[in-house]
């Protein structure tokens, strides 16, 4: 037995056809250091959980890179995911 999708076929026809009349661009993720609209180049993983992650910049992943090395028992505050205050060097970073 065939089944008849005419309906969603042209439901998805529709779609599409609306879809490629917008002329939108993606808005790219921008970094979570407080007052940085700079674009996210990497993200900062929570050493805690692994869960939360906090998109960076590129200058604010040079200076968490460096934050690692010369202060790893700084605390870094994971405020917009997950609350965990894990220190620098229990957190990994991640190129998008």
């Amino acid at each position: 037995m065939v089944k008849n999708n005419t309906a969603t076929d042209a439901g998805t026809d529709i779609e599409s056809e609306i879809l490629a009349g917008l002329d939108f661009e993606p808005v790219p993720p921008t970094c979570d250091f407080q007052e940085c609209e700079e674009v996210a180049k990497s993200k900062l993983v929570c050493g805690i959980c692994s869960d939360g992650c906090e998109l960076m910049c590129g200058s604010h992943t040079i200076f968490t890179a460096l934050a690692k090395v010369k202060a790893p028992d700084e605390r870094v505050v994971f405020d917009k995911t997950c609350g965990h205050t894990p220190f620098f060097s229990t957190c990994d970073i991640v190129s998008l």
